[in-house]
C-alpha cells in the first residue's frame, strides 16, 4: 500500500509540475520580467528632475550666444589686425625709405667732413673737379648743406667756397646742379 501511496504522492506532483509549466509556457509576458543585469543597471541612473533639464538648456543657449558674440568679436579682431598689418608694412616701406635717406645723409656728412678736415683747400677742389656729374651732385646735395650747418668747419668752409669760385669750371657746375635741386 506503501508504493500505492508514493505513485498517487508522485502523480500528483508529476500533474502540478506539467500544469505549472503550461502556464508559464503559455501564460508568461517576456516583456514584464527583468534580468538582474537591467535591474542593477535600472537602480544606477539616476533620472535629472526637470527644473534641472530645464536650467541646462538655458545654460547650454546662453552658451551659444556667447559662442556666437565671441566669434563675431574675433572676426572684427582679425579685420583689425589685417588693417594694422596693412599700416605696418606701409609704415616699414616708409622706414626704409628713411632709413635709405639717412644713409644718404650720413654719407654726406662722411664726405663733408673728410673735405673739409683732412684735405688742404686746393686738394679738395682738385678732388671736387675730378668727380663724375653724379658725385658732384651728391657733393652739392647733401655735403655742403652740412658744411654750411656745422660751425666746427665755418673757417675752412669759407676757404673752400672762396677756392671754389676761383675754379669757374667747377662753380659753373656747382651752379647749374644748385638751380637744378631748387626746381
Amino acid at each position: 500500500m506503501a508504493v500505492k501511496i508514493l505513485a498517487l504522492v508522485s502523480l500528483i506532483f508529476y500533474f502540478l509540475a506539467l500544469v505549472f509549466g503550461l502556464m508559464l509556457l503559455f501564460n508568461s509576458d517576456q516583456r514584464d520580467l527583468v534580468t538582474s543585469g537591467e535591474a542593477y543597471g535600472f537602480s544606477t541612473i539616476d533620472l535629472p528632475d526637470i527644473e534641472n533639464l530645464q536650467s541646462l538648456m538655458n545654460q547650454e543657449a546662453e552658451i551659444e550666444e556667447l559662442i556666437d558674440q565671441l566669434e563675431s568679436e574675433h572676426a572684427s579682431k582679425m579685420d583689425d589686425l589685417r588693417v594694422t598689418e596693412a599700416e605696418l608694412k606701409e609704415l616699414t616701406t616708409q622706414y626704409v625709405a628713411l632709413e635709405t635717406k639717412m644713409g644718404t645723409y650720413q654719407r654726406g656728412e662722411d664726405m663733408a667732413i673728410d673735405y673739409l678736415r683732412d684735405k688742404q683747400v686746393d686738394g679738395t677742389v682738385a678732388t671736387l673737379g675730378m668727380l663724375e656729374p653724379e658725385g658732384l651732385e651728391f657733393f652739392v646735395l647733401y655735403a655742403m648743406p652740412f658744411m654750411r650747418q656745422n660751425a666746427v668747419f665755418a673757417k675752412n668752409y669759407d676757404k673752400l667756397l672762396s677756392a671754389i669760385n676761383q675754379n669757374v669750371d667747377l662753380a659753373k657746375r656747382m651752379s647749374i646742379l644748385k638751380s637744378q635741386k631748387k626746381r
